[in-house]
């Protein structure tokens, strides 16, 4: 058994040493084959990047590409196939210790806690994480919300201030198009499809959601073909997020709050364990606002969500994502 053991181990180190000497380690998660793994997939072949090969024991692909200086990236992309904290922390230390990254990310589809600012389709880049503790403040609806969170010890993770700042100069500039906005793939079949799905919405789905919808121009996205990117602060936890009413709870305690979704405390908190205390400081989530954690939007945001996603993850590795940024090796 013990041998065993120790041959699988000695394997999976000469699989990961058979690849090409990286400048830079990226490893990126996403929740769902369709449409988050897929749509990263899309956007890394878009700049040119090349799949080497599958991670049998991983269940993951590694892929490479040349950023816009000419350092070779390396990337490895574990689908989990799956929502929830639980099993991105397994397969989060499962990937680590194989794979060490110089820089950790989630790309897909998150919902948002402020919808004016973070409305359907547009893209939220962490600040920080923050996890534990929120699936229970409801036990009791008529417990203050603010009362209870401040007797709970939060795991609270922060971007490290040069990729931070790296990403507000992306962000805020020219080089993935508009400032402050990542444009959505120019696949016109992939257009055809959004165009026709944001109209249904409208039709159908709008009245669901009219509260939070008042400012909203879906057709924007469809006529300019680009999508708004903020920062903010992003709660993990541990259950999808369905009620209005709770939404607008927690915004008005922690003003902070932009997205919620449900892997990155998790994920975060196993780049702690398996790499040292602080190597959560180079985790980074982003996430494409597919509902507005209330009403069940329809799934054509889902789609639009993980493009956008994918879209300004992978400009930003490739144009800005240097050995000088991660400190170098």
């Amino acid at each position: 058994m013990e041998d065993n053991l120790r041959q699988k181990a000695n394997e999976r180190r000469k699989r990961v040493n058979d690849l090409p000497a990286f400048d830079i380690r990226v490893v990126i998660f996403t929740a769902l084959h369709d449409p988050e793994h897929e749509s990263l997939e899309r956007h890394l072949v878009n700049i040119g990047a090349q799949k080497l090969k599958t991670d049998t024991f991983l269940r993951g692909d590694y892929w490479c590409f040349k950023n816009a200086t000419g350092e070779l990236i390396g990337v490895f992309i574990k689908c989990l196939h799956g929502a929830g904290n639980g099993l991105a922390g397994i397969e989060a230390m499962r990937v680590f210790p194989v794979f060490p990254a110089d820089l950790v990310a989630f790309c897909g589809i998150g919902g948002s806690l402020d919808p004016q600012t973070s409305p359907l389709g547009s893209v939220v880049v962490s600040k920080k994480v923050i996890w534990q503790g929120f699936d229970k403040i409801y036990i009791d609806p008529n417990q203050p919300l603010h009362e209870k969170m401040r007797e709970k010890d939060h795991f609270i993770y922060v971007l490290n201030g040069p990729l931070s700042d790296a990403l507000d100069d992306f962000i805020h500039s020219k080089k993935h198009g508009r400032p402050n906005y990542t444009p959505l793939d120019s696949n016109p079949d992939l257009r055809v499809r959004w165009a026709e799905g944001v109209t249904n919405w409208k039709k159908t789905e709008r009245s669901k959601v009219k509260e939070d919808v008042e400012f909203f121009d879906p057709d924007r996205i469809t006529r300019d073909w680009d999508v708004p990117v903020k920062r903010g602060d992003v709660l993990s936890w541990e259950y999808v997020l369905n009620s209005r009413a709770r939404r607008v709870r927690i915004l008005a305690a922690t003003k902070t709050f932009a997205a919620v979704e449900m892997e990155s405390g998790a994920i975060t908190r196993a780049l702690d364990y398996t790499l040292n205390v602080g190597g959560a400081s180079k985790y980074l989530s982003v996430r494409g606002i597919s509902d507005l954690c209330s009403q069940k939007t329809d799934d054509i945001f889902r789609e639009i969500g993980s493009d956008a996603a994918a879209g300004f993850l992978v400009s930003f590795l490739f144009s800005t994502l240097t050995t000088q940024l991660i400190g170098g090796r």
